[in-house]
């Protein structure tokens, strides 16, 4: 069976500014639903998560002969999924690579990444959490699967308490639905003592956007002229 550990270069081309790692994920898809999210575009059923084959087999493989290169775990998946009770196939994966020696990023929308504290205690790990908006309605409707802003925004603080090196992602920023709350999520995020925010816009597709207006029918108007102009 193929690499689990591979070398995250999204675009391919010579002028992409990101530093070399690698990009890894016990599993595929993923249970939140967010209504913007890409993975649609190139995983099959990415709403019907399910774990990899032999994953933990594939890492202990990989990580014998790789050169020690951050890791960032799950940036096209969820890694603290419901399912990850069952398997614990994170856990498991984040014992490995902290064993091994790799750096390593979790990217995550779920509380549930407090259970393994005991471990981001003991290896060179950042959590980046994501948080879009403070609104449990908007969250609700956006997010339809993840937790909601205030158990993330708990998660935060409990990490931060820890002493667990922890970013947020305020990210994507849609016109019209999170943008003019972006203020009062900094301003809680600074309460809690967050010192490093990251930030990207909405980069639209046609079957990510259909279900973003699906989800707001009453912003169709605005996004459609934001978006394609007409």
């Amino acid at each position: 069976m193929g690499r689990v550990l591979n070398r995250f270069d999204p675009w391919r081309g010579k002028l992409c500014t990101c530093p070399p790692k690698y990009s890894y994920s016990p599993y595929v898809g993923c249970s939140h639903a967010c209504r913007y999210c890409y993975i649609t575009a190139y995983i099959k059923d990415a709403f019907k998560p399910r774990p990899k084959k032999r994953v933990i087999d594939r890492l202990l493989r990989d990580v014998q002969f790789l050169p020690k290169l951050p890791v960032a775990v799950s940036t096209s998946s969820e890694p603290y999924m419901p399912m990850e009770r069952r398997f614990e196939l994170s856990r498991r994966s984040l014992e490995v690579l902290v064993r091994f020696g790799f750096p390593i990023l979790i990217v995550t929308k779920s509380s549930m990444v407090v259970r393994d504290i005991d471990i981001l205690r003991r290896g060179d790990i950042v959590v980046s959490i994501t948080i879009t908006t403070v609104s449990g309605e908007v969250a609700r409707r956006l997010e339809p699967g993840a937790p909601s802003p205030e158990e993330r925004l708990k998660a935060v603080k409990i990490l931060l308490e820890n002493r667990i090196k922890t970013t947020v992602r305020i990210d994507p920023l849609i016109p019209s639905i999170n943008v003019e709350g972006v203020e009062k999520l900094v301003r809680r995020l600074s309460e809690i003592g967050v010192g490093h925010i990251t930030s990207s816009t909405y980069k639209a597709k046609r079957d990510s956007f259909h279900r973003v207006v699906e989800a707001f029918p009453e912003k169709e108007d605005i996004l459609h002229k934001f978006y394609w102009g007409r």
